[in-house]
């Protein structure tokens, strides 16, 4: 567990300072993911990925002056697979990344929102399950 408070970050056997301008709180109480097999592969326009057999777990909150972050989502799998496309934003260099997994035989779900990275996920599970993410790069 990891705890930000003004400018002190305080975690298991770690504490850093933050610059004296900055302001941030951070809780970070589970984050990981664990599973017998995954396969991934990243493209010049896209990525994909298969995994098996795997838990996933986040819960966090994060507040400073450039994001604002929070996720709570967990999730246990027989498999899944799922990919992104990278979608070019015309007459700039941004891009839109538009992202689905599949699970079978799962069970769980819910959200993740970062506004630094510009980044929304949530999804649900039980039994066949989805989750759908769009990011701003």
């Amino acid at each position: 567990m990891k705890l930000t408070i003004g400018n002190y970050s305080i975690g298991v056997n770690d504490a850093e300072k933050e610059p004296e301008n900055d302001f941030k709180v951070k809780a970070q109480f589970l984050s990981g993911e664990v599973g017998i097999a995954k396969v991934e592969g990243k493209y010049r326009h896209g990525e994909w990925s298969l995994k098996t057999v795997f838990t996933q777990t986040e819960a966090s909150i994060e507040a400073s002056k450039e994001k604002a972050e929070a996720g709570l989502y967990g999730k246990i799998a027989l498999a899944e697979g799922g990919g992104k496309i990278y979608v070019p934003i015309i007459f700039t260099s941004h891009k839109l990344d538009i992202g689905l997994e599949v699970g079978l035989g799962s069970f769980g779900g819910g959200y993740s929102i970062d506004t630094k990275e510009k980044k929304i996920k949530f999804g649900r599970h039980i039994g066949l399950g989805f989750d759908f993410s769009i990011d701003f790069d």
